[in-house]
């Protein structure tokens, strides 16, 4: 009865242990690709690679019990061996998406959707303050500067194009239920897309809000 029962506890013992592995490795570049395999898994991420990992010793039975990663881009991985608790720690990297131009843009170029391509470097490298990760950020706006092809875009590289320019002749739409009237006016204020500028209408000298809806175009929406 002694024997079944430490069997029984052993078989308890070794399952519990099992079930606290992420992974079994044999081993340490096993553990390696392990661990770069449950980064990968765990934060939906690419091609991660590891570097700057501290030195184990060659062990059997690495079982794999947890990952946790820093906003540094470190990571530490504890390891269950042969009883051992380890510690693996370093750096990780992944690569990431971002876009870029597929030609060369000029300064005070208006940038569409057709300009733009997907370039994909490690995560590293990306200053998420300056480097622009979302291409619908770029589009309609404008070139301050030249931007070179597949080079990452700066947003001090770009900026809002302004549509309306303040004393610069202009359209304005009114409209009101079924009624559509177009007159010209002159623009009082800087306007970009979306924004409320002064205007002043050309014959009766009246000042207008209206709202900018395309270049040199505003509109006064009546309900």
């Amino acid at each position: 009865m002694k024997i079944i029962a430490l069997l029984i506890l052993s078989l308890i013992y070794v399952q519990a242990n099992a079930d606290n592995c992420i992974g079994f490795a044999d081993n340490p570049n096993h553990l390696l690709e392990l661990i770069k395999e449950t980064i990968e898994t765990q934060n939906n991420l690419s091609d991660v690679n590891l570097y700057n990992v501290n030195s184990l010793k060659t062990e059997n039975n690495l079982c794999l019990t947890k990952i946790e990663l820093s906003n540094t881009m470190g990571f530490r991985a504890q390891v269950k061996a042969n009883d051992r608790i380890l510690y693996l720690t370093g750096k990780y990297d992944y690569q990431t998406s971002i876009p870029v131009f597929n030609k060369e843009i000029k300064q005070g170029d208006l940038i569409s959707k057709h300009d733009i391509d997907n370039m994909y470097i490690p995560a590293s490298k990306i200053n998420s303050k300056h480097i622009i990760q979302d291409p619908k950020q770029i589009i309609g706006m404008k070139a301050k500067v030249s931007i070179k092809v597949a080079s990452p875009i700066h947003n001090r590289e770009i900026t809002v194009p302004l549509l309306i320019e303040k004393n610069a002749p202009l359209h304005v739409i009114y409209q009101a239920k079924n009624l559509k009237l177009k007159m010209q006016a002159i623009a009082l204020t800087n306007g970009s897309l979306g924004d409320i500028v002064s205007v002043r209408n050309a014959r009766s000298n009246a000042i207008l809000n209206a709202k900018v809806i395309g270049n040199n175009l505003v509109q006064i929406q009546m309900d």
